[in-house]
């Protein structure tokens, strides 16, 4: 009796903390995942409203800002070791080049008679999105962000650093050039999943290893 209610609580304990375990997996990120927050600068774009008109206008001065970002890498070379090197000289790049990429912005939406736009660089917070072969977590990113207008429509959302965007390449083909880790391209490929094994695997030794 002693031994089967033994076998009844170590079953209880173990279920409870699996579950636990499940839903902090969900909320915390693991150290691969925090890394990407760090090696990425992401692109938002916000329409005025979601009139089709407002949503047309988006996408156009979408295209005039990655189109003049695809000039500004050209002209100044993104320099680093590392993914987090990179992506800190591109955001430098970024920063010292806004007006440019202001101006751009401002001219398109002045030929469509759409209003103001404002674009500036801030952290952010991205729900999860994939890209062709690779899922970005969601989290806070520093973020190159677009309003146009009252800014009260959808987002169009990608990444311009590394150059996602812009590159015919694969996400992970284009990220893994940038300097991401294999263990970084694992998790962005749905790989991440083996931390949580890990842990199980520790944590029912430790309940029925003795």
């Amino acid at each position: 009796m002693k031994e089967e209610r033994s076998a009844y609580i170590k079953s209880t304990v173990f279920c409870a903390a699996l579950l636990l375990l499940s839903l902090l997996a969900a909320v915390f990120p693991t150290k691969s995942e925090t890394e990407i927050y760090d090696d990425v600068i992401r692109l938002h774009v916000i329409a005025a409203s979601d009139s089709q008109f407002d949503t047309a206008v988006k996408i156009l001065v979408k295209d005039a800002v990655l189109s003049e970002i695809e000039d500004i890498y050209r002209e100044r070379e993104v320099e680093g070791d590392t993914a987090l090197d990179r992506c800190r000289s591109a955001k430098t790049v970024l920063s010292e080049s806004l007006g440019r990429i202001v101006a751009a912005a401002e001219q398109r939406a002045d030929e469509l008679n759409a209003g103001d736009v404002s674009v500036s660089l801030s952290t952010d917070r991205f729900p999860e999105k994939t890209y062709g072969d690779v899922t970005l977590p969601a989290g806070y990113y520093e973020s190159l962000t677009v309003r146009i207008g009252e800014a009260e429509g959808h987002n169009w959302w990608c990444v311009v650093y590394p150059v996602i965007c812009l590159s015919p390449s694969s996400p992970a083909v284009v990220m893994r050039q940038t300097g991401f880790t294999n263990d970084q391209i694992d998790v962005l490929q749905g790989g991440g999943g083996y931390v949580i094994k890990i842990k199980l695997l520790e944590l029912f030794s430790s309940i029925f290893g003795k």
